[in-house]
């Protein structure tokens, strides 16, 4: 049995997360904040009296990630990690608009410096990659696009293993398409040993079907020039994948009714089918269990009945960098027990000859699990990413079907098969779906949030609240969050009075936290309404409104003004008279009403984070994006 316990603060962030697996309680996580909300200390592992790791973050003023400890001071860190945005420190140019112009990492393994600076094109696509390599040899460079986003050319510098020699075109990419931006062939001048491999000489590698998902691959063996090799589900996901033309060389999937992976069945000639299930977060193969995931790496069995913790530092993309385990269980880590190192081109092309597997503990299966924290299926050299509603190639840095969410209104008018807006160093993509969901879904929340509070203040019933909305704001809104991931939602603290402005600045924040955890806990359900309302109400610490009301006192005048009005139409009836006791009651009535409403508006706007109105809030935001979805389309 594993037990998980949590424990938060008084602003219901979470500070600890404890694990107990039979008699052995492990710390996961001990959290640190800043005055700002930012988490800028992790205890990982062991026990928060002696972690294993303690990971240090820091900002820069619009609260952008800078560091996961510190590059030029490692001190016992495993790993570190830097990025550079307009402040660059190796020859980059100075960006100003979010677009990361460098990264610096660095490991125990080699305690070796490594950097990228990044070049992009106007439309914010990456066009090259410079590392400090003596020869480059990680470089990523001539990257075009056509008009609709599709990757023209690419060109790699590559390097197979340490002893190998630099190869100074690993890949030399040439990208042709039909005029439905469907690849149908890659010409490679470049080697073959790694990267892409161009194994074809026939005018087309692809085909597609009516769905527009990709139906062979001739340099992998997937279907020939006249039969398809992958066959697809009513979700367009891929039911069997079939090689050299073989049914007894094939992988085989199976999915629930949401499109979840449930098994992978792998089959070969002479060898015994591998199956692999997917329970949760439970992983199994031919029935014996390989490990379960947690939120800082996974657990393993050790072989004689216990569990092994194993844990993994991610950059900023979620990509999995470093994974350590104490082997030895005294309670430190030695360099001896990395577990497995991995860095990685832009795009998601492992590096090769100076990281890979640095020892032999963890798990192999675990191990797949790389680029953006995904799984990386090279069975019978399909060599792709599993995200989830897609399979990515990151050879050619493309998906092989079409994007599921490619008529949002921000996707129109690019190739629904690229990926990440062809920004990877900026953008990950969660689950296959669009990578700038995440980021709108805050951005609109924030927005949302912060027009519905100013309209309670102004005396709204909370229903008028909730749909009185400026679509126009929101879609900017939606628009600037989807390009910052977020950050953006910054942007409307000028628009709010002063006196709210706390509300913008808290929506912000935990609308950043929200949407990391919404990307870390990528293997959960998420959906994006609760996230979004999550990123309205957790965290977020409302001041308490209190609209002037009515004074008792003048309630009281208004009675005893009633009360003699009315004695006195008692001792001498007239019209006159009974029409100033009207008139008095009708006052009475008014003040106590005009009470009530202020009372009860008050009353919802600092219930606001009750389970009541979040749900309340949540069917408003759902209303609210359908109305703005639906006018964006007119």
């Amino acid at each position: 049995v594993t037990t998980d316990t949590f424990t938060y603060d008084a602003l219901g962030r979470l500070l600890k997360q404890e694990q107990t697996l039979g008699s052995h309680t492990e710390l996961l996580a001990h959290n640190t904040y800043d005055g700002l909300g930012q988490l800028v200390k992790k205890q990982v592992g062991n026990t928060a009296a002696s972690p294993l790791q303690v990971v240090d973050y820091s900002y820069n003023v619009r609260g952008w990630l800078k560091q996961i400890n510190d590059p030029s001071s490692m001190g016992s860190d495993l790993f570190a990690f830097g990025i550079n945005y307009n402040d660059t420190q190796y020859g980059g140019a100075s960006l100003y608009n979010g677009n990361i112009a460098e990264t610096a990492w660095k490991t125990a393994n080699d305690n070796t410096l490594r950097w990228y600076r990044y070049s992009y094109d106007a439309l914010n696509r990456i066009t090259g990659a410079i590392d400090n390599s003596t020869n480059m040899n990680y470089r990523l460079y001539g990257v075009t696009y056509d008009k609709n986003g599709n990757i023209l050319t690419l060109n790699r510098r590559g390097q197979y293993n340490a002893d190998a020699t630099v190869l100074s075109h690993m890949d030399k990419l040439e990208y042709y398409y039909d005029s439905g931006n469907k690849l149908t062939r890659v010409k490679d001048s470049g080697h073959a040993v790694y990267g892409f491999k161009d194994s074809t000489a026939d005018n087309q590698d692809y085909w597609y079907d009516a769905n527009g998902n990709m139906v062979r691959d001739l340099n992998k063996g997937i279907g020939t020039s006249s039969a398809d090799g992958i066959t697809y589900n009513h979700l367009n996901l891929p039911i069997q994948i079939k090689f050299d033309n073989s049914d007894q060389k094939k992988i085989k999937y199976i999915y629930d009714a949401t499109g979840v992976k449930l098994r992978k069945v792998v089959e070969q000639p002479s060898v015994s089918s591998v199956t692999t299930d997917y329970a949760g977060n439970y992983i199994y193969e031919k029935g014996n269990l390989q490990f379960f995931n947690h939120p800082e790496g996974y657990v393993e069995p050790d072989g004689s009945g216990g569990y092994d913790y194993v844990y993994q530092y991610k950059d900023h993309l979620d990509n999995i960098r470093l994974s350590y385990t104490d082997a030895n269980n005294d309670g430190n880590i030695e360099t001896s027990e990395i577990i497995k190192e991995t860095n990685y081109y832009p795009f998601g092309l492992s590096h090769k000859g100076y990281n890979a597997n640095v020892s032999t503990f963890g798990n192999s299966i675990a191990k797949k699990f790389q680029y953006n924290g995904q799984e990386f299926d090279e069975s019978l050299g399909y060599n792709t990413y599993d995200f989830g509603a897609r399979h990515y190639m990151s050879d050619l840095g493309r998906w092989g079907v079409i994007d599921p969410k490619a008529d949002d209104i921000l996707q129109v008018d690019i190739s629904p098969y690229n990926f990440s807006w062809n920004n990877p160093t900026n953008m990950n993509d969660p689950d296959g779906e669009c990578p700038w969901c995440w980021g709108a879904v805050i951005g609109f929340a924030v927005e949302y949030a912060t027009q519905v509070t100013v309209n309670l203040v102004e005396g709204q019933s909370f229903g008028d609240a909730l749909t009185d909305v400026d679509g126009g704001k929101l879609l900017l809104a939606t628009a600037t969050g989807a390009a910052t991931g977020g950050l953006s939602s910054i942007k409307t603290v000028g628009s709010v009075s002063k006196a709210y402005k706390a509300i913008a600045v808290s929506s912000t924040a935990a609308g950043g936290n929200v949407l990391k955890q919404g990307i870390v806990d990528k293997k959960k359900t998420v959906d994006p309404l609760e996230m979004a309302t999550d990123a309205l109400l957790e965290n977020i610490e409302l001041p308490k409104v209190n609209l002037p009301n009515v004074k008792e006192n003048k309630i009281k005048t208004a009675e005893r003004q009633l009360d003699r009005a009315e004695r006195v139409a008692g001792d001498n009836p007239r019209p006159t008279r009974e029409e100033a006791v009207k008139e008095s009651k009708k006052k009475v009535e008014n003040l106590k009403n005009k009470k009530e409403t202020i009372q009860n508006t008050n009353k919802a706007i600092n219930d606001f984070k009750d389970a009541s109105a979040k749900e309340t809030a949540k069917s408003g935001l759902e209303k609210a994006l359908e109305d703005y979805r639906f006018k964006t389309k007119q």
